[in-house]
This record gives structure tokens, C-alpha cells and sequence, in this order.
């Protein structure tokens, strides 16, 4: 996994207008020019990953750290800037200005989804639905297996080092999701545990189907093996053959996509109303794109 978050909207707002003011906050982090980065910070930053990961991020001490020495660069940056006068010009007061409405913006969704949105029976509604009359989604056309691994970069002793500590914390006992969360380096499966999900047979490079094809057992893992990728350890999860997927396996999927749907349709109502209610200044809009047209034309011209 990457040793990097995506800053949210609310961090970029945090760190252009000062970190946390809130002197009982908890300082988990402490800078060479008095800047500091509290819990709320981490907590407003964690809101950029989903839901399902938020906390988990914040459980292991090793990306605390290090998304909060990210915070930590970001805040004392800005506060050079703030001194050389930077956030004074006109475009700077506007840009800050659109940081800050881009993260009210997320906040205010958020809220009226929490107040307006689907509740569980409802959500459990649509995916009954769904399963019921679009059918042909559900239908398995070849047998599928679902795998997690731990993915560790490199071919040099370093990586292989590496690898075979991860297997010897696994033989005695380790939690794979764990450790594939915290130390493998594959950006897509090891935000949710190392899992790849279902995948039919022939979709991974030859290597990580040879191994996942000595696996007979839901749970059991393989020994370190090397592809073009790097050091794998796989997991056989689980397997299901072609046909018809139960309703049981596909419920939590529908639930998820009914809330993104219902979400997205609050979202777009909202964005629709305000650009109906819109009224374009067409002289106005006109005259800026010449303007910058000529400026793009002078600019080509060098």
C-alpha cells in the first residue's frame, strides 16, 4: 500500500487557514516552528477514504505517523506562505476561498444525506429489487475464485526478506487482512485486507494461479512465490461455481450501490436546481473567452 493519503477537502481548508485551534485536543505530532497536528486533524483527513477503512487507517501507529508528518508539511508550508503574504493577493483570497466552499460543500451533502437519505429497509428494498427483476446481473457465466495476497514490490533480498517475515508472522498466527493492510504494497486490494475479490480463472498472471490453484481450503495460504509483480502471498477465500449468485452474496454489493445511487440523486437534484436557477451574463461570457482566446493566441504565436 502507498505510505500516502489523499489529503480531503476539509485537510486542504484545515492546513491553508491553520491547523486546529482546540487546545484540549490530544497534539499527536509536533513541528520545528510550533505547529502541531491534533486528533480532529487526522479525523477531518480521514474523511477522504471510504467509510469502510476510515477507522481502520487511523488504528496502525506507522500511517498515523506518517499521514501526519504529510499534515505537518502541508500546515508549516502555508504558514511560510502566510508570512511572505501570499494568501493576500486577490486570485490567492479566491482560491483559498474555493478550497473552503469545496469542503462546505462536502459537508453539507453529507448532512442532508444523513436527514434525507434511504433508510436500511429501504436500501434493503432496492437490492431486493434489483436481484429480482435484473437477473442477468447475477449470472455467473464461469467459475470464480476469491483471493486477498500481500504484495511485496522488488526482487532484491531486501523484498524477499520482507516476504518471508510477513509468512513467518502468518505461521504463528498473524492476521492476514491485517497484515496485508499494513505492509502490502498493492494500492488496489490492500486498502480492504488484501482482498481481490472474485475473479474467474485465467485472470492473474500465470504465476498467482499456479499457487492458487494448490489451495483446496477456504483460508489457506500459500508459501512466498515471485511474479513479474514482485513476492506474493495468496489466500484462497473462497469459491463459487457458474450459475445463479444467492441473494446473500450479492446483498451487501446492492445495499452499497442503492446508498451511492441515492446519494448521487440528492447530489445531482441539488446541482440541477441551482443551475436552473442560473442566469448567464452572455456579453459577459463572451467578451472573457475573446479575452483569453487572444492570450492563448499571443501564447502560441512564441
Amino acid at each position: 500500500m502507498k505510505m500516502r493519503f489523499v489529503l480531503s477537502g476539509v485537510t486542504v481548508g484545515l492546513a491553508l487557514f491553520g491547523m486546529s485551534n482546540l487546545q484540549a485536543e490530544e497534539v499527536l505530532l509536533r513541528g520545528a516552528e510550533q505547529q502541531q497536528v491534533a486528533a480532529k486533524d487526522f479525523e477531518a483527513d480521514a474523511l477522504a477514504l471510504p467509510s469502510n477503512v476510515r477507522y481502520h487507517a487511523l488504528s496502525d501507529p506507522f500511517k498515523v505517523e506518517i499521514v501526519g508528518q504529510g499534515l505537518l508539511v502541508r500546515s508549516t508550508l502555508a504558514k511560510q506562505a502566510r508570512e511572505k503574504g501570499l494568501d493576500k493577493g486577490d486570485l490567492a483570497q479566491i482560491r483559498l476561498r474555493q478550497v473552503q466552499e469545496t469542503a462546505l460543500m462536502d459537508l453539507l451533502l453529507e448532512d442532508l444525506f444523513k436527514a434525507q437519505g434511504p433508510s436500511e429497509a429501504d436500501l434493503l428494498k432496492y437490492a431486493e429489487n434489483e436481484y429480482k427483476h435484473n437477473a442477468e446481473r447475477f449470472k455467473l457465466p464461469a467459475d470464480e475464485r476469491k483471493a486477498s495476497h500481500i504484495l511485496i514490490v522488488g526482487t532484491d533480498e531486501e523484498a524477499k526478506k520482507a516476504i518471508d517475515d510477513l509468512y513467518q508472522q502468518l505461521q504463528k498466527g498473524a492476521d492476514f487482512g491485517e497484515l496485508a493492510f499494513r505492509f502490502s504494497k498493492d494500492p488496489g486490494s490492500a486498502p480492504n485486507y488484501g482482498s481481490l475479490g472474485y475473479f474467474p480463472r485465467g485472470t492473474m498472471v500465470p504465476e498467482f494461479e499456479a499457487e492458487l490453484d494448490k489451495l483446496k481450503k477456504n483460508g489457506e495460504y500459500s508459501k512466498p512465490f515471485q511474479s513479474s509483480f514482485g513476492w506474493h502471498i495468496v489466500r484462497l477465500d473462497d469459491s463459487r461455481d457458474a450459475g445463479m449468485l444467492p441473494f446473500e452474496q450479492v446483498r451487501d454489493d446492492l445495499i452499497a450501490e442503492g446508498r451511492a445511487k441515492a446519494f448521487k440523486d440528492l447530489r445531482d437534484t441539488l446541482v440541477q436546481k441551482i443551475i436552473a436557477e442560473a442566469k448567464p451574463e452572455k456579453d459577459a461570457i463572451e467578451a472573457f473567452a475573446k479575452k483569453n482566446k487572444e492570450l492563448a493566441d499571443k501564447q502560441r504565436a512564441k
